[in-house]
């Protein structure tokens, strides 16, 4: 008696596939939620408003921030890079030709931008400069 207890308290397979689907639904409407916002900046930044680079800034900052630190492990130059980063994507947003996402696009500026600051300061201390390291 005991054990037909237990399987009933055991989801069957159907009930796993529920859950599955469950998920991947909710999951595709978290995805297409960001995908939308994104196209509205998109439009937005092409239409040249102002507010839409500041949304723009204010949902990517933490992801380009994190890419920087993750590649130079100092916080002052993550942040230099951040503002880089951001400067870059102002100047040359005409240049967003949509192959790709937009956080794809700004991902792969601060990773060029990190790499070159980390070449910049890896020069540096070959010539003798020191990078003033700040806690990580």
């Amino acid at each position: 008696m005991l054990a037909e207890e237990k399987a009933m308290l055991v989801p069957s397979l159907e009930d796993f596939v529920r859950i599955d689907r469950t998920e991947i639904s909710v999951a595709e409407g978290a995805q297409t939620r960001v995908l939308a916002r994104e196209a509205q900046i998109i439009a937005r930044l092409r239409a040249g408003e102002m507010g839409a680079f500041e949304d723009l800034v204010s949902d990517y900052t933490a992801l380009v921030y994190a890419l920087a630190f993750r590649i130079l492990n100092d916080r002052e130059e993550a942040r230099d890079v951040a503002q880089e980063t951001f400067l870059k994507v102002y100047r040359h947003f005409g240049r967003y030709r949509g192959d790709a996402r937009l956080k794809t696009w700004i991902c792969r500026i601060a990773i060029n931008q990190a790499r070159t600051t980390d070449r910049w300061w890896r020069r540096r201390a070959k010539a003798g400069e020191y990078r003033s390291t700040s806690p990580a």
